[in-house]
């Protein structure tokens, strides 16, 4: 993949400055595969990306990934919150998780 280049030349040439976007296209293009394990795949690399955008102030860049995680985890909640309502048995088996993505999400942005 193209952004695996980009993403090795990054850390050959030792310019870092774009790695906050290079790690975000790359958890979009992982959304994009569909694999089994694209949501979590993403996540991690949104997460990384922010995660480097903040060492480098690099507000821009935090505030990209901040707002493409927030988005993975607002669809989460949805799909989560259909799942609840469409299914017999326990209403309240993923609030837990879904309350906890909810509060993480806000200080994301509010940070």
């Amino acid at each position: 993949m193209a952004i695996d280049d980009a993403l090795a030349q990054c850390e050959r040439t030792d310019e870092r400055w774009n790695m906050a976007e290079l790690l975000r296209v790359k958890g979009e293009l992982l959304l994009l595969e569909r694999a089994p394990e694209a949501k979590s795949a993403a996540e991690h690399h949104y997460q990384l990306g922010l995660e480097w955008a903040r060492r480098q102030g690099a507000l821009f860049w935090e505030l990209r990934c901040a707002t493409t995680l927030a988005r993975l985890w607002r669809d989460q909640v949805r799909r989560a919150s259909f799942w609840r309502r469409s299914t017999i048995g326990s209403p309240r088996a993923s609030q837990p998780l879904i309350s906890k993505r909810q509060r993480h999400c806000s200080t994301i942005c509010r940070n």
